[in-house]
């Protein structure tokens, strides 16, 4: 019931910059903050490719590389002023499975990080057992995953998501919609700060 884990997690694996998400069970997502990284491009590259065809031989997997110029900056590493085009499959989408909740995710899209945060999926987890007959408030709630879990699989009362982007909220409200638990979850766009006074 999970397609979607992350493979590699940047500083808890040893290598800080480099983390690598795998989105629906066919795409890889790596991303980038690292001067290192950026160098050694082309062998991370070869490395995450042969191990994902080693690994799941019937797959073809996608890889997608995605960087963080500000911090590569921080790191000394200038991207140079090249104007990067949008990637004309940002509208592809890819449904992603974590723990039997199903999310809609971009990974084409300039979306944040690797477009889901695949390195919560214990503490969601966590969440959702800590949430039967509870109404649970979901804040910065991006895509709803904390939401969703705790409605889905800890059989909260209600869950409610906030989150300062329309974009965020739409996408929670239609993650909602996939796994049918619209009617326990309500997803608003407000300010943090200012929702909870």
């Amino acid at each position: 019931d999970t397609n979607t884990y992350r493979l590699i997690n940047g500083e808890g694996d040893g290598l800080s910059g480099l983390a690598v998400d795998i989105i629906g069970g066919t795409h890889a997502i790596i991303m980038s903050s690292a001067a290192w990284v950026e160098i050694h491009k082309c062998a991370i590259l070869s490395e995450i490719e042969n191990a994902l065809k080693e690994a799941h031989e019937e797959v073809q997997f996608d890889v997608i590389w995605r960087n963080t110029p500000s911090r590569l900056k921080q790191d000394g590493f200038e991207m140079g002023e090249e104007k990067q085009e949008a990637d004309p499959r940002s509208d592809v989408e890819v449904t992603a499975m974590e723990s039997g909740v199903r999310y809609h995710t971009f990974p084409y899209a300039d979306g944040q990080k690797t477009g889901f945060y695949c390195d919560q999926r214990e503490n969601r987890r966590m969440v959702a057992e800590l949430c039967a007959g509870k109404r649970v408030l979901d804040l910065c709630c991006y895509n709803g995953g904390f939401a969703l879990n705790a409605v889905m699989r800890g059989s909260a009362l209600s869950a409610t998501g906030v989150d300062s982007s329309q974009d965020a909220v739409d996408a929670a409200t239609k993650n909602a919609e996939l796994n049918g638990c619209s009617a326990k979850t309500t997803f608003v766009r407000d300010d943090v700060a200012n929702y909870m006074r």
